[in-house]
């Protein structure tokens, strides 16, 4: 889609947000939710390297908490109300906190789990602790983040939805202007264009 910026200037401002570009990541997942209404399965969590980052079961959901560094690991742990394992040795710094990932995902998983999503969030982002919830792929359709940028967009001449691109030009997402041809509906044209 050309705006009137990029035909008589030949640029125009380009948009992209993390939102937009996490959402479209999960298009397959989506268009496969939107088309049966029935929730996929989470594909996991984590990072290679740094503890503790992954995603921990709560009363009512999951939390994805990156406490990479010894900073943001002492918060997680005032938070999760243990400040001693900061001078614990299996814990004193990211080495020794991936070197022992098994142990300390074994304390943390029990604690968090007591406690309902919201309860961690808040919590930890009044300390300052990266977090997040994860939503299910449903609930990622409905945010009002989704909404805000008109992210899902119907096909026209049909009752199907899909995730747009993340991407923006000059104010404008790219939208798609028909429906895919019917089944048949250019086989004429393709095995006979003399006679069309």
């Amino acid at each position: 889609m050309q705006s009137a910026r990029w035909l008589r200037f030949g640029s125009a401002p380009t948009d992209v947000s993390l939102f937009e570009t996490a959402t479209t990541w999960a298009s397959l997942l989506a268009a496969q939710v939107m088309a049966s209404g029935k929730e996929v399965e989470k594909q996991g969590s984590g990072a290679p390297g740094i503890a503790p980052y992954k995603a921990y079961g709560t009363q009512d959901g999951e939390v994805v908490i990156a406490a990479g560094s010894d900073a943001l690991f002492k918060g997680l742990c005032s938070v999760l109300g243990h400040p001693e394992w900061v001078s614990d040795a299996r814990f004193i710094d990211n080495p020794n906190r991936v070197a022992n990932q098994a142990v300390l995902y074994g304390l943390i998983d029990p604690l968090v789990a007591a406690q309902p999503t919201s309860h961690w969030v808040d919590a930890l982002e009044a300390a300052g602790v990266p977090c997040a919830p994860v939503n299910t792929v449903g609930q990622v359709l409905e945010h009002a983040q989704t909404q805000a940028l008109d992210l899902i967009h119907p096909v026209p001449g049909t009752s199907m939805r899909f995730v747009a691109l993340p991407v923006s030009f000059d104010g404008q997402r790219p939208r798609v202007r028909s429906a895919p041809p019917a089944l048949g509906a250019h086989t004429q044209q393709l095995l006979f264009p003399e006679l069309v």
